[in-house]
């Protein structure tokens, strides 16, 4: 199981022991979401059909950006075991399923080979057009250097044009995460012979972008945006890896900013999303279990509010409810997953 599918599932050996160990975590949230505005400062435009999750992996990698260099997605993972870009790795994914239908070696009657390798076309282009994106976002960063622009958001057209390349980058941290299922827009890119990447960039909805460039903008007006202007790239991980994600499947977060962990939310409902956005965090906190990111806080931005909730460990974990060691409830958690027999092959949560 994945780590967002063992939060899920109440019975699952996680959400078991979060509650064990963190039984005031509800209390905890509650007082949060009594500090927050009833009303969303960004609401989208629901006038047509817009996968507003799409916009939400999306915004994650444009606020990433605003961060660090190191948020540009390549057209290889760079070999660490700390951090990861999921756009970088959907690409990848990409270009791995295109050489496996190529090299199938079932290809033996003339209707097989001519299906393997119409599927290993269409994956190549696929994975062509995640490599001239992330050619194409890198040399944008390069150009605006979004991570040293004082304002966090970019002077017009060029920050449409960053949110567009953010979108589209989107559709392959989707196939990152979830690789066995069925994501209709690559495939309808994978199935028409599109000239150029600007053909490609143009199926991204108009609504969407605008939506993006509401949330850039109120992100740089909160607190988010203080934070921005008073940390160097260097402070920052974006994509952070943790040691026990192999236990659950994988596990990768948004940003971590000068030892604060910190993940994104882009909902209307901060009701349902803020207890099991802080479970999420608490869930990546017992996974890094040797300590690699000397986390030190957690936090929750919530893109459609503007509001960052942050909370620092000393006092957080006490008013969960806990009065033992960090490290020891790391160790707790390592020996309840190992022992429940985590499946690994399953994406990343």
């Amino acid at each position: 199981m994945s780590l967002t599918s063992q939060l899920a599932d109440p019975a699952s050996p996680l959400s078991c022991f979060l509650d064990r160990v963190f039984p005031r975590l509800d209390s905890v949230a509650a007082k949060a979401l009594a500090q927050l505005s009833p009303t969303p400062q960004a609401v989208p435009d629901r006038g047509t059909f817009t996968p507003w999750a799409t916009t939400g992996t999306a915004i994650d990698h444009r606020l990433r950006l605003a961060f660090t260099p190191c948020a540009v997605p390549a057209a290889h993972q760079p070999e660490t075991a700390i951090w990861c870009n999921p756009i970088t790795t959907g690409i990848e994914i990409a270009a791995d399923t295109a050489a496996c239908h190529a090299a199938d070696p079932r290809s033996s009657s003339r209707l097989h080979a001519a299906a393997t390798q119409q599927a290993s076309r269409r994956w190549q282009r696929i994975a062509t057009l995640g490599q001239a994106l992330a050619a194409r976002l890198g040399q944008m960063a390069a150009r605006t250097c979004p991570h040293e622009n004082a304002d966090l958001v970019l002077q017009d057209p060029d920050e449409a044009e960053m949110c567009r390349m953010c979108y589209a980058g989107a559709w392959f941290d989707e196939l990152a995460h979830r690789p066995g299922e069925d994501h209709k827009i690559l495939n309808f890119i994978g199935e028409n012979d599109f000239k150029n990447l600007d053909e490609v960039l143009a199926v991204v909805p108009r609504r969407a972008i605008d939506d993006m460039v509401r949330l850039a903008g109120l992100a740089a007006r909160s607190d988010l945006g203080v934070i921005r202007a008073r940390i160097h790239p260097s402070e920052v991980t974006a994509g952070p890896l943790f040691a026990g994600g192999g236990d659950i499947g994988g596990a990768d977060g948004d940003l971590i900013i000068a030892g604060t962990l910190i993940d994104i939310k882009t909902t209307m409902h901060p009701h349902r999303q803020l207890p099991a956005g802080l479970r999420q965090l608490l869930g990546y906190l017992l996974l890094d279990y040797d300590d690699w990111h000397a986390i030190t806080g957690i936090g929750l931005y919530l893109a459609r509010q503007g509001k960052l909730c942050t909370w620092e460990l000393a006092e957080l974990l006490p008013s969960l409810g806990t009065t033992t060691p960090l490290q020891i409830l790391r160790s707790h958690c390592a020996e309840i997953l190992r022992d429940s027999g985590g499946d690994s092959s399953v994406s990343a949560g």
